[in-house]
């Protein structure tokens, strides 16, 4: 990878955050790299049929009102302290706020998944290994309170835009290239911390005005990060190198 890199005329990198890491790492001339988000896809715009979210929940036994935490099972998403933070938020709390994971095995994830199902048998956590179709995942997104995502290291962090995009408020890091893509419109917490993440499940369902401003913030911000502008902003790039050929 260092050796492409060095051949590139421009390398395009998906965050400002990841900038300083093709540096270190492939030693890429600053010079040569240009920032283009990525996007979310129209669909994501569109509220699903209010009766298509009412048929999938029941099918995985939910009712709405849920916390939500999406990503494959692996270290780096966090979800065992997404685990502590439910954990730590009154029963009643969690009692009626669920947390739910939807996620497939990934790498070192067995004691999680042990986790996950000592946790179910509780009634206090839902595992979703394997749901099927986006339209279910977005499904599954508005039935949600609120959206937990306090991942330890992304280069973009997608899911906080679909988050955004249905209309859910969103617990993040305040590390990586999350705050970047939240632009202070998500709860940014230390990942580190399941107090800090758990205060903010919390401040996401007793705040109700906060609530709402974050959640039309986050539409706002949405509209704002679309394929089309990733793909018009990329197809810059080779007319800024090849101007005659594009």
């Amino acid at each position: 990878m260092r050796k492409l890199a060095s051949y590139a005329d421009a390398v395009i990198a998906i965050s400002s955050y990841s900038v300083a890491e093709l540096v270190e790492h492939y030693r890429v001339d600053e010079s040569r790299i240009r920032v283009i988000h990525c996007g979310v896809d129209k669909v994501w715009l569109t509220d699903p049929d209010p009766a298509f979210v009412g048929q999938i929940l029941p099918r995985y036994g939910l009712t709405p009102g849920y916390f939500l935490a999406v990503g494959t099972l692996q270290p780096r998403k966090n979800f065992t302290r997404v685990i502590e933070a439910h954990a730590l938020l009154p029963q009643e709390v969690r009692r009626e706020h669920p947390l739910v994971v939807v996620g497939k095995p990934g790498w070192r994830c067995e004691n999680l998944i042990e986790t996950l199902k000592h946790k179910e048998a509780q009634g206090e956590v839902r595992w979703l290994s394997d749901v099927g179709e986006r339209a279910e995942l977005r499904a599954l997104y508005y039935g949600a309170s609120t959206f937990v995502f306090p991942s330890l290291y992304e280069g973009f962090g997608l899911p906080v835009l679909e988050a955004f995009a249905s209309g859910i408020p969103v617990v993040t890091s305040n590390t990586t290239s999350l705050p970047e893509v939240s632009a202070g419109i998500a709860w940014e917490v230390d990942p580190t911390s399941a107090t800090d993440i758990a205060e903010a499940m919390l401040k996401s369902l007793v705040d109700e005005d906060e609530r709402q401003t974050r959640i039309a913030a986050g539409r706002e911000r949405v509209r704002l990060m679309s394929w089309d502008k990733t793909v018009e902003e990329t197809l810059g790039v080779y007319r800024e190198l090849s101007p005659m050929s594009v």
